[in-house]
């Protein structure tokens, strides 16, 4: 698993900022294999990203925005994910344990055989969401929006 420099990383953003304005002008972000363990992500805006084995453990991305993007067998095990936006992303056996995640928005994801064991999504948006075969075991809803209400 290769682990990306800070400067890398911020290369890697930039570009995919780019490719949000223009595609010819920069390039999707797509992490495989790649740690970044207790990176500093907070505010980031890493929309319709592809993560695939990616280690964000003890990561602080409070604010950062995945929307729209495709995450498989990623860990974001212990990190602070409050105010994080997931919305519209596709998980797929990936592991949020024992993250503080509140306020975090998971509106319209489709997740499926991922741990949430032991995360606060207090005050999170979880409304019109699939968290098929996933586990939530001692995890703190409190406050979370979790249906759509018309």
């Amino acid at each position: 698993m290769k682990r990306l420099s800070e400067n890398e990383l911020h290369e890697a953003l930039v570009l995919h900022a780019a490719w949000h304005a223009d595609p010819a002008s920069g390039r999707r972000l797509e992490l495989v294999n790649v740690d970044l363990t207790g990176v500093n992500l907070q505010d980031a805006k890493i929309y319709r990203a592809v993560l695939t084995n990616v280690q964000l453990r003890a990561a602080n991305s409070q604010g950062a925005s995945f929307d729209g993007s495709d995450i498989r067998a990623t860990s974001f095990d212990g990190s602070v994910l409050d105010r994080t936006d997931f919305g519209s992303t596709t998980v797929d056996g990936a592991s949020f344990e024992r993250c503080m995640a509140r306020g975090a928005i998971f509106a319209n994801a489709r997740v499926s055989r991922t741990s949430f064991d032991g995360t606060n999504l207090e005050g999170g948006n979880l409304g019109k969401s699939d968290f098929r075969a996933s586990s939530m075991r001692g995890v703190v809803l409190g406050r979370a929006h979790l249906v759509r209400w018309t």
